[in-house]
């Protein structure tokens, strides 16, 4: 009798092999929680976007004082680059630091206005822009970081001037200034994250053609140049 019990349960096991291994089928599976993301590391990225302002050429030579378009001048245009940080996350909230430097193509142009001389034309031209600046976010939800960003701000500035009377003069300065601006960040797969930022960069006034290429009763010496931007880029990240 045992040995036809032993035998028959032998041949069930042969000819259904799925029961063979249910026992082990029916414990419970443990799986660990999935980690929650984090913004902790350092990180590279490209960005560009597009940028508009204001400028003006304040003359403080002989021929008067005082702007000479009278209000100055719009200024707009485009900009490309790079972007380099590092994060530390702690809790929901996120602090950093971020530089960039973009290749920029913003400019504007206006006559001038009496007591000048009308059929002048100055102008103001932004070749590049770079800012190393600190970030402070918050993670209102997992994988997205709002933040607030601010610190120093450099450029490549040419000041122009066009005169029928004694020809065009033309000037370039690296200037120096601050910036401050907000942000959205999301993380989208593996260490890829996208950025949109806006930026308020100013630079304050700084003088050109100091000594006069020509005679003062035919250009603008002695300019101030002010220069504003207000930025609207986004961004592409690689997370380490």
């Amino acid at each position: 009798m045992r040995r036809s019990r032993g035998g028959l349960i032998a041949a069930f096991a042969v000819i259904f092999p799925q029961f063979s291994v249910a026992a082990d089928l029916g414990a419970p599976v443990y799986k660990a929680p999935r980690a929650a993301y984090s913004w902790t590391g350092c990180y590279l990225g490209i960005e560009g976007g597009g940028a508009w302002g204001r400028s003006d050429h304040i003359a403080s030579g002989p021929v008067g004082f005082g702007s000479t378009t009278g209000g100055g001048y719009d200024v707009s245009g485009g900009l490309i680059g790079g972007t380099a940080g590092c994060s530390y996350q702690i809790g929901n909230w996120v602090i950093g630091a971020e530089g960039d430097m973009s290749w920029a193509d913003k400019s504007g142009n206006a006559n001038n206005v009496p007591p000048f001389i009308t059929s002048t034309v100055v102008s103001t031209r932004e070749h590049w822009l770079g800012t190393i600046r600190g970030r402070v976010g918050f993670t209102p939800v997992e994988r997205w970081l709002v933040y607030a960003t601010g610190g120093f701000a450099a450029a490549d500035v040419e000041a122009t001037i066009a005169t029928a009377a004694v020809g065009n003069f033309a000037e370039t300065q690296t200037r120096t200034g601050w910036t401050a601006g907000v942000g959205v960040e999301t993380a989208l797969w593996g260490n890829w994250t996208a950025k949109l930022e806006y930026l308020h960069v100013e630079f304050s006034s700084q003088q050109y053609f100091t000594p006069s290429p020509a005679p003062a009763a035919a250009i603008n010496s002695r300019s101030d140049v002010p220069l504003t931007d207000e930025i609207v880029r986004g961004g592409l990240n690689f997370h380490f």
